[in-house]
Parts: structure tokens; C-alpha cells; sequence
């Protein structure tokens, strides 16, 4: 278990060095250590998603960070291959649910202030 996790806090530390370029699915490969059938598996399940697809497919350092959270969901908590896809949809809706409560508690706090600053 402990080389899982080292093997992921690679995959983060990647990430960072990673922002400037696209990367190929032989790149995804090569950085997260996982075979390239199981990386273009991911691709064609819509596990990760191009960030260009023409000329040729690309992506950004974002998938290193969703092919970690992939592995870590199948390692884990031995979720199938099939069922990430769903999986993956609920989390990254959490996630922008959460932001979007974030957006609308901080737009609640500047109407407070500013009918505190009305009253007074």
C-alpha cells in the first residue's frame, strides 16, 4: 500500500512540473507508471478527457491529477473500471457544486455587509 502512495505523490509532484505542455497518451504513461492500453482504457471509458483533439489527441496536467484520483478509486475502494465513469461524474459534481455554494456564501457575506452598512 505504501508504494500506491508514493507512486501517487509522484503523480502530483508531475503535475506541477507539467502545466506549461500538452501531453501525449505515452506521456500520461510514462509519468504515472500505468501501462498504455490501461491509459487509452481510461480515454475511451471517458475517464479523462483531450484537452485538444485535433491534430492530434492532447491533454493537460489535469488528467495526471484525475488518473490519480482513477487509481486511488480503484485501488481503495475497488471500484470497477465501469463504474469509475460514474463515479468520477458525482465527485467532479460535488466539486463544482461546492464552488458554486463557495461563489454564492461569499456573495451572501458582501450583501450582509452592505446591509449592515445601509442600517447604520
Amino acid at each position: 500500500m505504501n508504494q500506491k502512495k508514493n507512486h501517487f505523490l509522484i503523480i502530483q509532484q508531475n503535475i506541477q512540473h507539467s502545466h506549461s505542455h500538452y501531453l501525449r497518451f505515452t506521456d500520461l504513461a510514462s509519468e504515472t507508471g500505468l501501462r498504455l492500453d490501461l491509459i487509452r482504457h481510461f480515454f475511451k471509458l471517458g475517464l479523462i478527457d483531450p484537452a485538444v483533439s485535433s491534430p492530434e489527441i492532447l491533454f493537460d496536467s489535469c488528467a495526471l491529477y484525475r488518473i490519480g484520483k482513477i487509481m486511488r478509486l480503484h485501488n481503495d475502494l475497488g471500484i470497477g473500471w465501469s463504474g469509475l465513469g460514474l463515479v468520477m461524474d458525482l465527485l467532479d459534481k460535488i466539486d463544482e457544486l461546492e464552488e458554486r455554494n463557495r461563489v454564492l456564501q461569499k456573495r451572501l457575506q458582501q450583501l450582509k455587509q452592505e446591509t449592515d452598512k445601509d442600517l447604520f
